[in-house]
């Protein structure tokens, strides 16, 4: 994942599919998911001795809000297999980032769990991972924290779009460039790459200002909308976000 600046906060491998929490920085979503399963597919058909799909159709991707909604996500992946009943709780399932965070397995230098445990404690580690362990276990919390969500988020999402003007047209009425480039990463039409290239500068520079107008955007959507966009569920892709990941495998 260091190859695309992705962060990894939480990820599990199931039986037949695979789901993974990350956060992209550079608008590159696309071309890291399409690297990572395309290797890994080659490596499995190397190994067992088999050719054609590993995958069936192309990943799903879901946007999450970092503050509001990352640690919840993290636990329902970690929960999978124990919603599937494959396990009795999450320690028991060695497929995942889970064992890795808690130190139940060796840890993974690319697995990004500080802010994770930092939401816990930021003082002691293991104190942290104590905590992060009793909040996974906790009674009655298997359900999608995503569920309430998808049918709002489709539609504001929608009108995003809907509201989307030409490049040149955010260049020429707004004189602050950073809000230019923010209304227009707004709208899911346009990719940080693409906003940077029509604005030459870096795509980090356009991530900031998207997070720097993100609160006065979304307060704007309300006033339009009449409802809280507490989660965008777009297709979250060459944006820079945290996704949720899920991976259906053919075979």
């Amino acid at each position: 994942m260091r190859r695309f600046n992705f962060t990894v906060y939480a990820f599990c491998q199931m039986p037949n599919h695979y789901h993974m929490l990350i956060e992209t920085v550079e608008g590159n979503l696309s071309e890291g998911m399409q690297y990572f399963n395309s290797t890994y597919a080659q490596k499995f058909n190397w190994h067992h001795g088999l050719v054609g799909h590993v995958y069936q159709g192309r990943f799903h991707a879901v946007m999450v809000n970092r503050e509001a909604q990352l640690l919840e996500v993290a636990r329902y992946t970690t929960l999978n297999p124990v919603r599937a009943k494959l396990v009795k709780q999450a320690d028991d399932w060695r497929w995942g980032s889970h064992p890795h965070m808690c130190g139940i397995a060796p840890a993974l230098d690319w697995l990004g769990d500080a802010w994770l445990l930092s939401q816990f404690t930021m003082a002691d580690r293991d104190h942290a991972i104590k905590k992060y362990r009793a909040f996974v276990n906790e009674e009655g919390v298997l359900r999608d924290p995503l569920a309430d969500y998808n049918e709002r988020g489709f539609a504001m999402t929608a009108k995003r779009r809907l509201s989307a003007l030409p490049l040149e047209e955010y260049q020429r009425r707004y004189s602050n460039r950073n809000e230019a480039m923010a209304r227009a990463h707004f709208t899911t039409v346009y990719t940080m790459r693409a906003i940077a290239g029509h604005f030459e500068v870096s795509v980090k520079t356009v991530s900031r200002a998207a997070a720097a107008f993100a609160d006065l955007l979304k307060a704007e959507l309300v006033s339009m909308s009449g409802c809280d966009p507490k989660v965008d569920t777009s297709s979250a892709l060459g944006t820079g976000s945290s996704v949720g990941i899920n991976t259906r495998k053919h075979v």
